[in-house]
């Protein structure tokens, strides 16, 4: 397992709003305020990215977690079941 010491994050991502104008990229929802996520990140010399952008999230939605790049769905027991030794 990675680095766990991470409490707070800055996410960038690509896109945002101009003149009322909201730009993103298309079949990804961008991550807001608020939003539950589980993110796969890989160090990057002083940062960290997103593995595989959109495929390195997952939505958490009750007990289970929803990656909408791949439209999968897991349960967060199993996904820790199969992340955790």
């Amino acid at each position: 397992m990675g680095d766990t010491s991470l409490r707070s994050i800055t996410i960038r991502e690509q896109g945002g709003e101009i003149d009322n104008k909201i730009f993103n990229i298309a079949g990804e929802k961008p991550i807001g305020v608020g939003d539950e996520v589980i993110l796969f990140l890989k160090k990057l010399g002083n940062k960290h990215i997103i593995l595989g952008g959109a495929q390195g999230r997952y939505y958490i939605s009750g007990n289970n977690a929803i990656n909408d790049f791949s439209k999968k769905s897991i349960k967060l027991v199993e996904l820790e079941s199969e992340l955790l030794p």
